[in-house]
């Protein structure tokens, strides 16, 4: 289990779909944070759009809320990478990135066609800060918002406004440590039955 202001266990596993595009929100739940009143969380949006329904181009906005305040927050990563994109405090309307509801951090393309193709699978990462145990951890605590556009930058059918769930996915070491763990254990177990077979088949001869 993940300990991270109190602990952040692992809910179960769900992703969020829309028109076909399926949206899931992750964190391996470590405060990379030195500062002992606030905590920062890398966020991992990803968002699947191979079986996406709704006819846009490009997902040229998306947003998520972790948390119902941020002191700050970067993005680590993006589609074609964080040149391609501006982020802004808030949420995103018709327009794109609007500024609007707390919580929200949204990442606009800068450039008409300059966002994520349909279809493709992208993500995209940010660094969050904020208040010590702010992070939602709760089923459908958290929200993702997008927007699908055509080719010329109109956008295409119903933003994506849809509540989700903070996945806690541990860290490549732990996954390590668990699988050497895994793999010892079967080891232990062969031999053992290996022993027990070899002591099952003996004869003793008087």
């Amino acid at each position: 289990m993940l300990c991270v202001g109190g602990c952040l266990s692992a809910p179960i596993a769900r992703a969020d779909s829309f028109q076909g595009s399926v949206w899931s929100l992750s964190t391996n739940g470590a405060d990379l944070d030195a500062n002992p009143s606030t905590q920062t969380f890398e966020v991992n949006l990803t968002v699947n759009t191979m079986g996406y329904t709704g006819g846009g181009s490009f997902l040229e906005s998306v947003a998520l809320k972790v948390s119902s305040a941020l002191s700050n927050a970067v993005l680590v990563q993006a589609p074609g990478g964080v040149g391609n994109w501006t982020i802004q405090s808030g949420g995103l309307g018709a327009s794109g990135c609007d500024g609007a509801g707390s919580g929200f951090e949204c990442a606009g393309a800068t450039a008409i066609g300059g966002g994520a193709a349909t279809p493709g699978i992208y993500s995209w990462i940010f660094d969050l800060t904020m208040a010590n145990g702010a992070l939602f951890t709760g089923a459908g605590q958290a929200s993702v918002k997008g927007e699908f556009v055509n080719a010329q930058g109109a956008k295409v059918g119903a933003l994506v406004s849809e509540p989700s769930t903070l996945l806690a996915t541990p860290e490549p070491e732990v996954v390590s440590l668990l699988l050497a763990g895994s793999s010892l254990m079967g080891f232990i177990g062969f031999m053992g039955r290996g022993r027990r077979r070899a002591a099952a088949g003996s004869v003793t001869i008087a």
